[in-house]
C-alpha cells in the first residue's frame, strides 16, 4: 500500500513537470518570435525613415536666406526633394568638415548651435516665409568617411528645432591656418649666398617673416611685399625685432637699397635658397599708440596664393633706428 501510495505520488509529480516544462518552453519560444518580429520592424522603419545624404546639397544660409561661407546649414536630398534644416547635436568635426566639403568648401574653421550666433545664421521671419524645418537629426559620419554620401541620419524628432540648428563655418582660404611667428632683418655680404652667410639681428635689413600652418605643421620664412608708406607697421615690426618703439623707422623697397652697400639679403642669396615672398600683405597696430595689442599674433595679412606673382624688388626693407 505505501509502494502503491509512494507510486501514485511520484507519478502525478511527473505528468505536472512536464506539463510546467512544455508551457515553459512554449513561452519560450513564443518570445523568441515576437522579439524577433519586433527587431525585423524596427529595423525596417529605421532603414525607411533614415534620410538619403546621397547626393545631398549643402548650403549656408544667413539673412533672408543668402548663401555664403557660414550660416544656418540647409541640405535638399534629390532622393526625396526634402529641404531643411540639421540638428546641431551630435555633431562632431569630421562631420562638419564633410558638410564643408560638400558645400564647396575645402576647410572647416568652426561650428555649433544657431543660438550661439544670432547675427550670422539664419533669421526668423525667413523660416517662416519658405516654412523651413528641421530635416535631420543625428548626423554622424564614421572616421573614415570621405563623402556626406558615408555617413547617416534620422529624421528629426522633438529633441531640437530651429533655434538648435547647425551653424557652420567654412573657407577655401589657406591663410586662415597660417600664424605669423617670428620676424627679423637679414642681410648678407655680396658675392656670399650661404645659408650661414645670412647675417640676422640687426637694426637693418630685408624683412623676413616666418609663418606655421596650424593644420598641416609646414613652416615657411619669406619676404613682405613693401608698404612704406605705413608708418604704424613699421614701427611694430622694428618692436618685434628687439628695438623698441622707433619713433621714425625707414623704409623702402629692396631695389632702391644699392647691392654694393650689402645691407640687404643680395640677389645671389635669393637663387641660392630660393628665398620667396611669405606675405603680399601686412597691417600691425602701431606701438607708439596702442602698445598692448602690438604683437605679431594681432597683425592683419594675407599670405601669397601660387598665382601672384611680386617682383624681389618689392620686398621690404627696413631699418629702425
Amino acid at each position: 500500500g505505501i509502494n502503491a501510495e509512494y507510486g501514485k505520488q511520484w507519478y502525478q509529480r511527473r505528468v505536472r513537470g512536464g506539463i510546467k516544462t512544455a508551457l515553459v518552453a512554449a513561452t519560450s519560444s513564443q518570445q523568441i518570435m515576437l522579439n524577433l518580429v519586433v527587431t525585423v520592424v524596427l529595423l525596417a522603419r529605421a532603414a525607411a525613415a533614415a534620410v538619403d545624404l546621397n547626393g545631398a546639397s549643402v548650403d549656408m544660409l544667413r539673412h533672408q536666406g543668402e548663401s555664403g561661407t557660414n550660416g544656418t546649414v540647409f541640405i535638399k536630398t534629390p532622393s526625396t526633394g526634402r529641404s531643411g534644416l540639421v540638428c546641431a547635436a551630435g555633431v562632431d568635426s569630421k562631420t562638419a568638415e564633410l558638410l564643408c566639403n560638400r558645400a564647396g568648401y575645402k576647410y572647416l574653421i568652426g561650428y555649433n548651435s544657431t543660438l550661439e550666433y544670432p547675427y550670422d545664421a539664419l533669421e526668423c521671419d525667413t523660416m517662416i516665409e519658405r516654412e523651413m524645418s528641421v530635416l535631420a537629426a543625428n548626423l554622424t559620419c564614421p572616421g573614415d568617411a570621405t563623402d556626406l554620401g558615408n555617413c547617416t541620419a534620422l529624421p528629426a524628432d522633438d529633441s531640437c528645432d530651429v533655434d538648435t540648428a547647425l551653424w557652420l563655418d567654412c573657407t577655401n582660404d589657406d591663410g586662415v591656418f597660417w600664424r605669423l611667428t617670428n620676424v627679423t632683418l637679414a642681410h648678407n655680404q655680396v658675392g656670399t649666398h650661404n645659408a650661414t652667410d645670412l647675417e640676422v639681428g640687426g637694426n637693418f635689413g630685408t624683412v623676413l617673416i616666418t609663418m606655421n600652418n596650424l593644420r598641416t605643421g609646414e613652416e615657411k620664412t619669406g619676404f613682405v611685399k613693401s608698404y612704406i608708406h605705413d608708418a604704424g607697421t613699421l614701427r611694430a615690426l622694428c618692436y618685434f625685432t628687439g628695438h623698441g618703439v622707433v619713433k621714425y623707422p625707414t623704409g623702402a623697397r629692396a631695389r632702391n637699397v644699392r647691392a654694393r652697400e650689402s645691407s640687404k639679403i643680395s640677389c645671389g642669396y635669393i637663387l641660392q635658397n630660393k628665398t620667396k615672398f611669405a606675405l603680399k600683405h601686412m597691417a600691425c597696430d602701431d606701438p607708439q599708440y596702442s602698445f598692448n595689442n602690438s604683437r605679431l599674433s594681432k597683425c592683419l595679412f594675407n599670405p601669397v596664393e601660387p598665382e601672384d606673382t611680386i617682383s624681389i624688388g618689392d620686398a621690404l626693407w627696413l631699418k629702425c633706428n
